[in-house]
């Protein structure tokens, strides 16, 4: 079975140590087109993406990746209010898929800002604002001193802030076409990759967090924040935020 791999450290704790699979590294704007095309069987999805394709593709049981609060990963850099951003370019990362559409929600309904316009700036360009997820995120906001004028805005933070509810990022998804034996299969290597990387948080973010620039107690604070099993309160925040997109 040929599985999709977002490389970055939030997404590790599935992988580490699960063997027996073809592993396949994908963004995570890309996950939709290489389950359509049939280059992966099952992928950590978009939850944007994953409505889109519902029926085509169906959660993986309750995998996920969703935080309560402060994400840390999920980051607007701007050096212009989060509520004065009308008529200012703002520069998206090309790796996104949800996390656009949770920076236009927030934006537009959240705090009532239109006519901005999005550009594939990168913080680099000095847009006025900039989405950086992933590894990237983490990456800059230890730098964030190297752009002058600029803070960092948590997504999940403002989300949570707002409705009162965890943020689902992604889930695990899976071909409708893949046999069920295959697919319980698959849940079972997952759950117990994912229960021993979170029992070796040490070994687990050893590596990375060294070329993030991140101390040890930071890249395992990280990960401590992230909801890798979906329950009712994640649920309910994934049902909304497709409420608000009117999807």
């Amino acid at each position: 079975m040929i599985l999709g791999r977002i490389p970055y450290l939030n997404s590790d704790p599935f992988f580490r140590g699960l063997t027996g699979y073809k592993l396949v590294p994908i963004m995570p704007r890309d996950a939709g087109a290489m389950v359509s095309a049939g280059l992966v069987d099952a992928t950590i999805m978009p939850s944007a993406t994953y409505f889109a394709m519902e029926g085509k593709v169906f959660p993986l049981k309750d995998f996920c990746i969703a935080a309560t609060g402060a994400v840390k990963s999920v980051l607007l850099f701007s050096r212009v209010e989060m509520g004065k951003l009308a008529g200012e370019q703002i520069g998206i990362t090309r790796q996104t898929a949800t996390s656009s559409a949770l920076l236009d929600v927030l934006l537009r309904k959240a705090f009532g800002v239109h006519g901005f316009t999005y550009t594939e700036d990168d913080l680099y360009s000095r847009p006025a604002a900039y989405l950086s997820i992933g590894d990237e995120a983490l990456y800059l906001r230890k730098r964030i001193r190297s752009f002058p004028g600029y803070r960092a805005y948590d997504l999940g933070e403002l989300w949570y802030d707002w409705t009162g509810l965890p943020f689902v990022y992604a889930l695990w998804v899976i071909r409708g076409d893949i046999d069920e034996t295959l697919a319980s299969d698959l849940a079972r290597d997952i759950a117990f990759a994912l229960a021993a990387n979170l029992n070796d948080l040490d070994g687990l973010v050893e590596e990375k967090r060294r070329k993030l620039g991140l101390s040890r107690a930071e890249a395992i604070s990280y990960i401590k924040g992230i909801v890798y099993r979906m329950g009712l309160a994640e649920r309910k925040g994934l049902a909304r935020f497709r409420e608000l997109l009117g999807v």
